[in-house]
């Protein structure tokens, strides 16, 4: 397995501290510090991106979402939209923990990101996550005139875990006749929590740490309510993925779910679904998150960025890459 050779440097502190949370406490999140080396790998978002804060009802049951809007410089118009969920395995991730790839996402694609921070387990079982992810892409269809958004170019997407709560939404607005989805943006899909990953007979020991690391969030998600083989858990497993919207999915080579993206686009190819795939040589989960060291990981934001600007016919702007 040929990991990116910058990686390989990184590899042993990340394995360590995979192995320090493959069995945490039910609550446990990293401390302040692994946050801090983690965000020592991600570029610095964009200063000329204005960042507003939020706050979406939750009508059925009261309380607020939290949630961001990325608005990127230039002229007022109704632009393109992606509402967006952070990944973290369903229990840990946070608007902190998205906030450079968002900018970043808005300003490259001349688009207005809507980050979104639904409750996350086990503090709140499944499916409080889905609902709030859900009532988020309808306040933000809802509301897109106050937002500056065009209603016909609104997408959903995210980042792992946060991926998969986008694959549900899309679902839930097909099914229940939900505001028009124009692009499902899905990056490091986790779609089917129902498969236990497997190393295959060469995989280094960074591969079976990260295996353990899959396995013990799969059964965390599982615990905390969600039904490993409904389809709003594992969208994989949906009877029909007929009526979905046109989706664009980025995947890595090394990543030990990269089968799910793999899986996911060829039954939307059987539904004549239009997708796209590209995946990453090199990079294992996670790992395109390393802006600041790794060239690949910034033009893989760069492909991003594209699929939600052509949305509206628009190009990246130039220093993507």
């Amino acid at each position: 397995m040929r990991l990116h050779p910058v990686l390989r440097l990184l590899i042993p502190a990340v394995t360590r501290r995979l192995s320090r949370m493959s069995h945490p406490s039910a609550t446990d999140r990293p401390a302040k510090s692994a946050e801090a080396a983690y965000g020592r790998l991600v570029q610095k978002p964009p200063v000329d991106v204005a960042v507003t804060s939020l706050r979406i009802p939750r009508t059925d049951e009261g309380g607020n979402i939290e949630a961001r809007v990325y608005r990127p410089a230039g002229p007022d118009k109704a632009r393109a939209a992606l509402v967006y969920f952070h990944g973290g395995g369903w229990w840990q991730g946070s608007l902190e923990t998205s906030h450079s790839h968002c900018a970043h996402l808005a300003k490259l694609a001349d688009a207005v990101v809507i980050s979104v921070a639904y409750r996350l387990i086990p503090e709140h079982p499944f499916p409080a996550n889905l609902r709030d992810c859900y009532t988020a892409f309808r306040w933000a269809a809802e509301h897109a005139g106050d937002l500056g958004v065009d209603p016909s170019l609104i997408a959903v997407g995210g980042t792992s875990s946060g991926a998969n709560l986008a694959a549900a939404v899309a679902l839930r607005a097909r099914d229940e006749d939900g505001p028009a989805i124009a692009l499902q943006l899905l990056e490091i899909p986790v779609l089917d929590i129902t498969a236990s990953p497997q190393a295959p007979a060469d995989a280094p020991p960074w591969y079976h740490v990260m295996i353990d690391q899959a396995r013990q969030t799969f059964d965390r998600y599982a615990g905390s309510g969600a039904r490993p083989e409904d389809p709003l858990v594992s969208p994989l497993l949906a009877e029909s993925l007929h009526g979905l919207p046109p989706t664009v999915i980025l995947a890595n080579e090394l990543d030990v779910v990269v089968d799910h993206a793999v899986r996911y686009a060829d039954r939307l190819r059987e539904a004549a679904v239009p997708v796209t795939l590209t995946v990453y040589p090199g990079l294992a989960h996670g790992m395109q998150a390393f802006t600041r060291i790794l060239p690949v990981g910034r033009r893989f934001r760069a492909e991003a960025a594209r699929a939600l600007s052509a949305l509206s016919l628009t190009d990246v702007r130039p220093g993507a890459v």
